[in-house]
């Protein structure tokens, strides 16, 4: 069975000697696979439109066997991009029926059959496949160190902003953490410590003594750590030794990728989006206080996790204004960290409880990660490691995506 793509993309769970770059005067196999990822579009800018030629497109209706996959196993998408799946399946008379997509978690499998049928396209199947929760390892417990940990891998202005709060209320002597100055996604950007500056500036901070030293102190990374490898066992031994993880998700703004400014609402335009960075810290036995989209929490308990209201308060997940939802967040971590010892220690106590919890939840689902029947016949593409991982290999491996 052949993969084909047009960009020759490949994902650490599939074998890599299935996939074929596709050309337009391709001999294409029975039973054909042609797959599509929001990598395609992001780092390559090919679009859906244009990831198959018109021999594809015609071998997929003639060959009942072939497939579309589309996916998002690993990855995030919204309504924008369903729309114009949708209306390219239709354009091209493609059955839904022989359209495949793998999405993120459970909370995706509804919203995604939602929205295809709100444009028209139903009988297409879905399968939550959690690949970045897959990439999670369970970690020992060691003896924690510090109150909270942190790590920031890409520069994009919230993180930024947030940092920049820590530092002017004195909180990151109680981090370990990360805070760095590249965009790693295709060709790395480094902002420099001016750039960073200004735009400090211009979101309307007085660059005194405390932020200027920060700032000039820039990129802070851990010992011995290659800042592309955010997999690495030095992270999982920070959040392992720190009482709470501060985990900063990928989006804080839940409209980032409304480009196209179409008037949805957030709730509409795309569910949660939890990563490794969630998972990292579920993995490591530590309560979490998670900086993401409003509800984050709520949709995540969806999935048969806890966390840790009233030992931690979280009623920022409910607030839609972004620098009220933050303010909110830093009070919060200013409160715990204040608390007096014995009450500091309940907190952790009664938290890590709700973490031992999560804990069992996770490794079962480790243990549940299987394919649909109607997906069986992605066993012959995906490597054996998908659902008993060796993990000393998969912490080699995973270092270096």
């Amino acid at each position: 069975m052949k993969i084909y793509t047009k960009t020759g993309k490949t994902n650490f769970w599939f074998e890599e000697d299935n996939y074929k770059i596709i050309s337009a005067n391709e001999n294409y196999e029975i039973g054909s696979v042609f797959w599509y990822d929001q990598h395609d579009a992001i780092m390559h800018n090919v679009k859906f439109n244009d990831g198959f030629p018109d021999s594809a497109w015609s071998h997929l209706k003639k060959d009942p066997s072939s497939k579309i996959l589309l996916f998002y196993g690993d990855e995030y998408f919204n309504l924008f991009e369903v729309k114009i799946y949708a209306e390219t399946i239709k354009q091209r008379e493609l059955p839904p029926e022989q359209v495949y997509i793998v999405c993120l978690d459970d909370n995706w499998v509804p919203w995604t059959y939602k929205q295809f049928s709100k444009f028209g396209v139903t009988g297409i199947n879905i399968q939550s496949l959690n690949f970045l929760m897959k990439r999670a390892i369970p970690q020992d417990i060691i003896p924690t160190t510090k109150k909270f940990s942190m790590f920031s891998r890409n520069y994009v202005d919230w993180r930024l902003q947030f940092f920049c709060e820590l530092v002017n209320n004195n909180l990151l002597d109680y981090f370990e953490y990360t805070f760095n100055n590249i965009m790693p996604y295709g060709k790395i950007v480094t902002y420099t410590q001016s750039q960073i500056k200004e735009h400090a500036e211009q979101m309307g901070y007085t660059i005194n003594k405390k932020l200027k030293n920060w700032i000039e102190g820039i990129p802070y990374t851990l010992e011995n750590n290659n800042v592309l490898e955010k997999m690495s066992q030095q992270v999982y031994d920070k959040i392992s030794s720190s009482d709470i993880n501060v985990v900063i998700e990928s989006h804080f703004d839940p409209l980032w990728n409304d480009k196209h400014k179409l008037g949805y609402s957030w709730r509409e335009l795309s569910p949660a989006f939890p990563t490794e960075k969630t998972y990292k810290a579920i993995g490591c036995n530590r309560p979490f206080i998670i900086v993401s989209t409003p509800e984050f929490l709520k949709e995540f308990r969806r999935l048969g996790y806890k966390t840790f209201h009233p030992y931690i308060d979280e009623t920022y997940d409910t607030i839609e204004d972004q620098n009220k939802r933050m303010k909110a967040i830093i009070n919060e971590i200013d409160r715990i960290s204040k608390l007096p010892t014995d009450e500091y220690s309940t907190l952790i106590r009664e938290c890590e409880k709700i973490a031992q919890y999560n804990m069992q939840v996770f490794k079962q689902a480790h243990r549940n990660f299987k394919l649909q029947p109607n997906f069986i016949w992605m066993d012959k593409i995906l490597k054996d490691n998908w659902r008993t991982p060796n993990i000393a290999e998969i912490r080699h491996t995973l270092g270096r995506i």
